[in-house]
């Protein structure tokens, strides 16, 4: 079945994805997730809480980066082997065992699988939504109680890693509506009701902190948000990306025959398990920019339907995912080894920094706390990297920034004098307003970053020019929204 070249393609990526574990800078991003696992709580202010729950259980084994990441490489095996136990409680004739091993085989060395690489709310999405439709389906096939506890907890941990995951589980109970005959009504409700219990661990959260990551996952960047047709073509080339251009070729090419597999129960189940995801996904990236979520998630789903190909389609399906895996890793070896030639301004000098901090953490160290970092990636790549914990965002407009607001009270800081890592002499303009005086100097090996003193910090400024607009951008629900229970931050400051 496979050949001793097909045997190479998986041992180099295999090869590349460890590569990556070892050589992919620390960014912010994911940096700002690990992060969130060293403050437990039950939810967190842009984000639902799984990411750090996730981060600080994979903590309590160790702080090394690589076994952080290493959760990438696990959890592209883990959605190969759900694919091939899926398709083979939906076809349980040894005859198709071949197809399903293929089928699961070409997922493991695609490009969807090579995005899995960090510990963030994509990798958990398209894990636990995944496994959460997966075990859905045998629930439903089986008759089983058992596994549809299995679909509680995964389509329950799905929900609390992103809104966006109560769109798949939407789509399979409509599916249960219109196959009510064949999955009956006990299976469907008790894992609905189940999912929808453990979801509303994030929404009790959200009530006692002012809607925080209801609002700034679907309202605000809404609101915000200008109509730009060009993120919806960007969201259907990275899906056709993921699922792969040579796919839909051999489907083409091949699949006249084999169409009735979305009349089967498999077909069905992935047709509307995706359906409201990527039609909503589609609308909403009409104004925003919505990412990787929703193709790391449908990429997985939609392979399913590819076992109805013959032996010979998805050989050259695996050979074509390996192949394009290896060509995307050669561009991010390029990417690492000269940033230069793809980033410039801002994100220029984060990828620098993010590569370079470790060498300025002995300054950094020698600061008094608390300190301050003007954005999110700076601070969170600090903290993680220098091991300080007193390090928080100040001035920072995104609503990840956020997030320091409910570890830092400002008001104590009044009249003294407060020190910003900046990267660059345009800041200082930023934050000008805030101090009676402003003096800098540069912070030894961080490639060009400054270390400002600010100061006389005048807070009752920075609570009028910035902290007031921050509580209606980002803490005010709309009017005909439940009024929340209690809004901690507006008030500790009285806005």
């Amino acid at each position: 079945m496979l050949r001793v070249h097909d045997l190479a393609l998986l041992a180099i990526f295999v090869a590349l994805k460890i590569w990556l574990l070892f050589s992919w800078p620390l960014l912010g991003d994911e940096a700002y997730w690990i992060g969130l696992g060293h403050h437990m709580d039950i939810g967190y202010y842009d984000h639902p809480p799984m990411v750090g729950w996730v981060a600080a259980a994979m903590q309590l084994y160790g702080q090394d980066l690589v076994w952080l990441r290493s959760i990438g490489l696990l959890s592209s095996a883990i959605l190969a082997w759900g694919i091939y136990l899926l398709l083979g409680v939906a076809e349980p004739s040894l005859v198709f065992r071949r197809r399903h091993f293929l089928a699961a085989l070409a997922f493991f060395v695609s490009p969807a699988s090579l995005a899995l690489l960090t510990l963030s709310p994509q990798l958990l999405l398209a894990l636990f939504g995944f496994l959460g439709v997966a075990f859905y389906a045998v629930a439903i096939l089986q008759r089983s109680l058992f596994w549809a506890l299995l679909a509680v907890v995964f389509l329950g941990a799905a929900a609390l890693s992103s809104h966006w995951l109560w769109l798949p589980l939407l789509g399979l109970i409509l599916f249960s509506v219109f196959r009510r005959a064949r999955s009956g009504w006990l299976i469907p409700s008790f894992i609905g009701v189940g999912a929808v219990l453990v979801g509303l661990i994030n929404f009790y959260y959200n009530y006692t902190h002012c809607w925080n990551n209801v609002l700034n996952g679907l309202f605000v960047p809404l609101a915000q948000g200008e109509s730009d047709y060009r993120n919806l073509i960007e969201f259907f080339v990275v899906l056709t990306l993921f699922i792969g251009p040579w796919s839909i070729w051999y489907w083409r090419r091949c699949g006249a025959r084999y169409t009735g597999i979305w009349q089967s129960e498999i077909g069905t189940l992935v047709f509307w398990s995706t359906l409201p995801l990527v039609l909503v996904l589609a609308v909403v990236s009409l104004w925003q920019d919505v990412g990787l979520y929703g193709p790391l998630l449908v990429a997985p789903i939609l392979w399913l339907v590819f076992r109805a190909l013959p032996e010979a389609a998805l050989l050259g399906l695996f050979r074509w995912s390996a192949s394009a895996s290896l060509g995307l890793g050669l561009a991010i070896f390029l990417v690492v080894q000269s940033p230069s030639q793809w980033f410039a301004g801002d994100h220029l000098r984060s990828f620098e920094f993010s590569r370079s901090v470790g060498k300025a953490c002995p300054a950094i160290e020698a600061l008094p706390g608390p300190l301050f970092a003007l954005d999110r990636d700076r601070q969170a790549v600090i903290s993680l990297v220098c091991g300080r914990e007193d390090v928080f965002v100040f001035a920072g407009d995104d609503k990840q920034s956020r997030q320091s607001d409910l570890h830092i009270d400002l008001r104590g800081l009044d009249s003294q004098q407060i020190i910003v890592l900046a990267s660059s002499e345009d800041d200082l303009a930023r934050i000008e307003p805030f101090f009676e005086s402003l003096a800098s100097e540069p912070l030894d090996g961080s490639g060009g970053g400054l270390i400002v003193r600010g100061n006389g910090f005048r807070f009752d400024t920075y609570r009028q020019d910035f902290l007031q607009p921050m509580v209606r951008k980002f803490y005010e629900a709309p009017y005909w929204f439940p009024q929340p229970g209690a809004c901690p931050v507006r008030e500790r400051y009285g806005l």
